[in-house]
Formats: structure tokens, sequence, C-alpha cells
């Protein structure tokens, strides 16, 4: 099976808190073999469900390969909790591997300051029957609205109640920190990889794309920060052939700063380029600067959304101020039949521009 390996704090004796200052880099997709002492290699150190190149950032991760469940609160088995996790994903014949934490039978302190009376805590890998490729945006979309579900499924198979689940264990960048699987509540199971797609949700219709926004440009146009504008940059320069080393700095800054999801929805990028372009992010800078930069030497104009460049075609002075795309049908000057507008921004990203 794939996972994420960090190979600059794993061969480290870290601390947690050690660990997590240098855990965001250092990242390393490594094929482990299903076996008890190779996963106790792997649960030594910090490792990640997801496959991620470089970086732990959401926008990184590329797939996902297991499930990661974490139980960190005293549940109603008690002492036994680890025993019985084990039994009833046995009982399925699930395969996994279940470690003790550091914390496992210690008193843990909150960030709060709270602390929490010694209980069984524990780690739990479960290997999925395939890799779900996540920069596909629908597959994404689908494994966050399936998340509940899935900790809903395995809260009931373990009988408690599901808040004595880490909800947070199944996010992309959720990584492990080590803890000691060589204690001996360790346990390892070859059965069959799980299929989660019977617990797939269908994910809620996206909320609509403002593609601009101009309460994010001074009075002089200079940009002050919003991404939509900053993908519609983007999107302007990849709209025809640009020169390779122009492209290839384009490509590192969406990367970097949009994430390698998006910088796929706007190339045809391979998987193993979009991989070496996040690789590429950590060693060179490129960030909304340069993708503004890039995008008006080829003609984006800042002060210019598609929706601006509407008013300007069709304004018998050229004159108009600049309106939101809301009161669009209503200008004086130039009334536009519904008939012949769109607020589609499909339409207004992919229309080609007039010269100017």
């Amino acid at each position: 099976m794939k996972l994420s390996i960090n190979t600059i704090t794993s061969v480290q004796n870290l601390s947690k808190d050690e660990a997590n200052v240098q855990a965001w880099r250092g990242w390393e997709v490594q094929d482990i073999e299903w076996n008890s002492e190779a996963l106790q290699r792997v649960f030594s150190g910090e490792w990640m469900a997801s496959l991620a190149v470089g970086r732990k950032r959401k926008e990184d991760m590329v797939g996902i390969s297991a499930l990661y469940l974490d139980i960190d609160d005293k549940t109603c088995h008690g002492d036994d909790i680890l025993e019985v996790v084990h039994e009833k994903l046995v009982a399925e014949n699930i395969s996994h591997a279940i470690a003790p934490s550091a914390h496992h039978m210690k008193p843990k302190t909150k960030k709060s300051g709270e602390v929490l009376p010694p209980c069984p805590r524990l780690k739990i890998m479960i290997p999925m029957d395939e890799v779900l490729d996540i920069t596909d945006s629908e597959t994404m979309a689908t494994w966050q609205a399936s998340k509940t579900n899935i900790l809903t499924h395995f809260a009931d198979m373990f009988g408690i109640a599901l808040k004595k689940m880490d909800g947070s264990s199944l996010d992309v960048n959720r990584y492990n920190y080590r803890c000691n699987p060589y204690r001996p509540e360790w346990k390892f199971f070859t059965g069959s990889d799980f299929d989660i797609t019977p617990l797939a949700v269908e994910p809620p219709e996206p909320e609509p794309v403002k593609y601009s926004n101009y309460s994010n440009y001074s009075n002089d146009g200079n940009y002050s920060g919003n991404d939509d504008h900053i993908e519609d940059a983007a999107r302007y320069f990849f709209s025809m052939h640009r020169d390779r080393s122009e492209w290839v700095t384009m490509c590192l800054a969406v990367a970097n700063v949009l994430g390698v999801g998006t910088l796929a929805t706007m190339t045809n990028t391979t998987k193993a380029e979009l991989a070496s372009f996040t690789k590429g992010t950590t060693g060179r800078i490129a960030g909304k600067g340069t993708i503004i930069h890039l995008a008006k030497q080829h003609g984006w104009d800042a002060k210019r959304s598609s929706f601006y460049r509407f008013i300007e075609e069709y304004s018998p002075t050229k004159k108009r101020k600049r309106l939101p795309p809301s009161n669009l049908d209503v200008c004086e000057d130039h009334p536009v039949d519904d008939d012949t507008f769109t607020h589609d921004p499909d339409y207004w990203i992919n229309r080609v521009e007039p010269e100017y």
C-alpha cells in the first residue's frame, strides 16, 4: 500500500511539538508492505493516509489510500476499548493496524489547559481497496461530504458515541504523530481492504463562484488580495500558448497559491507534472505577485474584469464608472436585454475579449 512518510521528522528523536514545527514539509509517498513489522516502523514516525508530495497543505494532497481513525476519549468500554475495536474489525474481516498513542493510559493536557484523565487512546489504520484521486474535484467533494458518514459507520460498529471519534482524523492533511507500536497492546490483522463506496454521500450543490469583487481594488486599480481575481488572472494566462519558462513559473505560482487541485482544472498537466510543481514550490518563490505580473505582461488588466469589459464594450461614452455585476441589467445608459445577458461565469471567462 502507499502512504505518506515524513522523511525529515521520522528520522529524528522529536517531541510532538518539535515534530509539528517541522512536519509541514518533507513528505514523500512510499510503498509500504502490509505486514506487522513494516507497519510498526510506520507508526513509530510521522505518517499520513493521504498521499502528499512535499508539503502537508490540503491543496497538495493528491490521493487517499487508507482510513486513519483516532479514539482519544474515554468510552463506554473503559479500558477494554482497544480489544473491542480489534475484535469488531476482525469479525468484519477488515484489515487493520492499531497502536496505542503517546498518551495511552496517561493524563493528557489540552491546549486550553484542561487535563484529561488517563484512558485508552488509540490510532487505527484501515487500508482502502482503492486509492482515491482527490485531484478530481468531484471525488474530493464526495470525500468531504462522506466523512461524517464514515465515522458514524465505525462508531456504530465499535458501539461507542460518535463524539468519541476524532472528527478531524479524516481531514485530508491530518497526520499521525509517532507512538509506541512495540507495546504489547499493538494489534495487526490481515483481512480485506475496506470499500468506502457504500458510505459515499452525494455532495451538496456548490455555491456559485464569484469571479469579480471590485472592493478589492483601490482607486488606482492596485490589487489588494481577492483570490477570485488571482484565479481570473491565472486562467487568462493559460488561455493561450505561452513561453515554456513562463508557463512553468505560472504553474509553480498557482500550485503554491491556489493548490494543485486548481492548477489541474486550468491545464492539461499529468499527475507526475502536478507532483513536480508541488515539489517546486518548496524551493522557488512564486506567489500571487508572480501570477498578477505574468498575466499583466500578456494583457490582463487588473482594473477590468470580464464584467467591466462588458460595460466598457457597450458604453456609448466609454467613461462609465465601474458597477457591480448586480447592476449590469439596470444601467441607464445602455439597458441590457435579459435574453442576451448571462451571469454564467464560465461564459465570461471563456469568451474572446475584444481588442482595446
